[in-house]
């Protein structure tokens, strides 16, 4: 996945859910593949993204903010880093900026 290219939420209907998806290539979307995020084209995966910068709830979030992302339905579902791999297994703890989750 390149590091740019990906970070465009499609909201699903219920509140706080999304799928994330390529700029550039809108079928393309993430997906859990047993614990790795990877891009896919057939499946993709509900994610929750959660801001961590402000405490208020519902706020509208800006670039500079701190989210995390959580795998919806997983047990130990959040999402982190790993040297520029997205697995699960995070603590809660891992944030990424709003403006480019693979940073």
């Amino acid at each position: 996945m390149s590091t740019l290219d990906y970070w465009v939420c499609t909201k699903t209907r219920r509140l706080h859910r999304f799928y994330i998806r390529s700029k550039s290539d809108p079928t393309v979307f993430w997906h859990d593949n047993d614990g790795f995020i990877v891009a896919s084209k057939t499946e993709r995966t509900k994610f929750r993204v959660t801001g961590k910068t402000r405490l208020e709830k519902d706020h509208v979030m800006i670039r500079s903010d701190l989210i995390s992302i959580t795998v919806i339905g997983k047990d130990n579902g959040y999402i982190r880093n790993d040297d520029g791999i997205l697995v699960t297994g995070g603590s809660g703890n891992d944030t990424f900026l709003f403006t480019n989750p693979l940073l």
